[in-house]
C-alpha cells in the first residue's frame, strides 16, 4: 500500500551555518505521464548538498524545499509512459529534479529519465551512491585522458570521491599525486597502498613541484578552490591543466597571472550536470553500465554512519565535521 502522505526533511532558509531542518508530513500528489514514485532506501550526503544548503550551489530552489540530490530506492508507482512503466517494481539509482523535491524523504516523485535501473547484484546502499561520485570520477579521468595526461594530481584525496579517483586513475594506468590536509589522512591512505600522498603544509609546494615533474603530472583535479588552485597550476609543467570541480575552501580561486601568461596553464570549470547534459542517451547508458560494473571495486564507497529522516540535522552536522572516513547516509 502506498501512503497518501510521507515524512520529509524541509529546508526553509539558506544559511552559512548548520540549517534548522523541519520534518514535515508531505501530501502525495498525482503522478504525471513520464513520472515515477520512488520509495527511498538511502541517500548520501555529498559536498554539493552542503553547498546547496548554504545557497551556494548552481541550483537554488524556491523555499521551502526538500534537500538531497541522489538516492536509491524502489519504483512503486508509474504515471504512465514506456520508460516509467518499465521501471515499476525495479530498484533504481535516482537523482532529484532541479525544480522538484529532493531525496531526503520517505518517497520522491521524479521524472523517470532521472532514474537508472540497478542490477540485482547491487545492494541499495551502494546503489544510492552510484551517480554523483562515480560519474564525476569517471568523467574527470576521461577528461584527463582526452587532454593527453600521463599523470594527475588531486586535492581532497582522503574523501570518498578522492579515493575513487585514485583507484580509477591507477586502473587506467595514470600516475597520481594525492593531496590531503592532515597527517592522519596520509597515514590512512598510505595503509591502503597510496604511494604519492602529500600533506599541505611546510615544503608543500617544493614537494609538489618535484613529484609533478617526476611523475609527468599535467592535469590537476581541484575540489577546494581558494589559494591552492594557483598552487596546483604553478607546480605543474608548462601547458598543464587545472580542472576545478568544487569549492570546499569557500573562497575564490587565486591564480598568479604568471602561471597563465608564462607557463601557459589552463583553468577549467567542471559541473557534472553540464557534463552529462552534453552526452547523448546512449553515452549515459554506457556510463551507467560501467559504473555498476565497478561499484564493488574502484567505485565502491564505504559507509560510516546512517541516520533516519528525523535525525537529518545530526547527519549533516556529522558529515560537515568529518567529510572523510566514509559516507553518511540518510536512510528513511
Amino acid at each position: 500500500m502506498i501512503p497518501t502522505s510521507y515524512r520529509a526533511v524541509e529546508l526553509r532558509e539558506y544559511t552559512d551555518g548548520l540549517p534548522a531542518f523541519h520534518v514535515v508530513q508531505k501530501e502525495r500528489t498525482e503522478l504525471e505521464k513520464g513520472e515515477v514514485l520512488v520509495k527511498i532506501a538511502a541517500s548520501p550526503i555529498n559536498p554539493s548538498d552542503l553547498a546547496f544548503l548554504k545557497g551556494q550551489y548552481g541550483i537554488k530552489k524556491k523555499l521551502p524545499c526538500i534537500p538531497g540530490f541522489e538516492a536509491s530506492g524502489t519504483v512503486v508507482a508509474s504515471g504512465g509512459g514506456f520508460y516509467a512503466n518499465y521501471l515499476k517494481g525495479k530498484n533504481v539509482a535516482c537523482s532529484a529534479s532541479p525544480t522538484g523535491d529532493g531525496t531526503w524523504a520517505e518517497y520522491m516523485k521524479v521524472p523517470a529519465q532521472l532514474c537508472l535501473p540497478l542490477k540485482k547484484s547491487i545492494d541499495l546502499e551502494q546503489g544510492s551512491m552510484a551517480i554523483v561520485n562515480p560519474l564525476t570520477a569517471l568523467s574527470l579521468i576521461e577528461m584527463a585522458k582526452n587532454l593527453g595526461a600521463k599523470g594527475v594530481m588531486q586535492t581532497a584525496a582522503a574523501g570518498a570521491l578522492g579515493q575513487m579517483i585514485h583507484r580509477l586513475a591507477r586502473k587506467e594506468g595514470l600516475n597520481i599525486i594525492d593531496i590531503v590536509r592532515r597527517d592522519d589522512q596520509k597515514e590512512a591512505l598510505t595503509e591502503q597502498g597510496f604511494e604519492n600522498v602529500i600533506v599541505s603544509g611546510p615544503k608543500f609546494e617544493r614537494d609538489l613541484r618535484v613529484s609533478a615533474k617526476k611523475l609527468n603530472v599535467t592535469v590537476a583535479f581541484d575540489a577546494v578552490g581558494g589559494e591552492i588552485t594557483g598552487t596546483l597550476a604553478g607546480c605543474m609543467p608548462n601547458g598543464s591543466h587545472v580542472i576545478v570541480y568544487g569549492g570546499l575552501a569557500g573562497t575564490a580561486c587565486e591564480v598568479h597571472p604568471g602561471s597563465l601568461i608564462f607557463q601557459g596553464q589552463t583553468i577549467h570549470g567542471y559541473w557534472l550536470s553540464s557534463y552529462l547534459g552534453s552526452k547523448g542517451p546512449l553515452s549515459i547508458i554506457r556510463l551507467s553500465k560501467r559504473v555498476q560494473k565497478l561499484l564493488g571495486s574502484e567505485l565502491k564507497s564505504e559507509v560510516r554512519q546512517r541516520y533516519s529522516v528525523d535525525d537529518a540535522q545530526q547527519a549533516v552536522a556529522d558529515y560537515s565535521e568529518r567529510m572523510s572516513g566514509g559516507k553518511v547516509l540518510i536512510t528513511p
